[in-house]
C-alpha cells in the first residue's frame, strides 16, 4: 500500500475539504494512490511554526515510517512560511 500524504492548511474549519479534494484531483491524475485516512486536513495559520499544528505533526509521524512517499501540498508555505522552518522541515 503506498500512502502519498495531502495536508491541507485552510483558513477557516469547515473547509478543509475543498483543499483536500485538489490535492487528492491532483495526485490521482497522477497515478499517486491516498489510501482513505492518508488525507490531514491541518487547521492553522500558514506563519504558525510546524512543530506547532497538530496536523502537520500527524504528517510528521507517518513520513518516519516507509508507507508514505510524499506529501502533496498547494504550495510549500502549507510545510513552512518561513524559509528556516522550511528547511528543517524538508530534512
Amino acid at each position: 500500500m503506498r500512502c502519498d500524504r495531502a495536508d491541507a492548511v485552510a483558513p477557516l474549519r469547515g473547509v478543509e475539504h475543498l483543499v483536500l479534494d485538489d490535492l487528492a484531483a491532483y495526485a490521482d491524475d497522477r497515478g499517486w494512490v491516498d489510501p482513505a485516512g492518508c488525507a490531514v486536513a491541518d487547521a492553522g495559520p500558514l506563519d504558525q511554526a510546524p512543530s506547532a499544528r497538530a496536523g502537520w505533526q500527524r504528517v510528521r509521524a507517518a513520513a518516519t515510517g516507509r508507507l508514505v512517499h510524499g506529501v502533496v501540498v498547494p504550495s510549500f508555505a502549507h510545510v513552512a512560511y518561513g524559509a528556516g522552518d522550511w528547511d528543517g522541515e524538508r530534512a
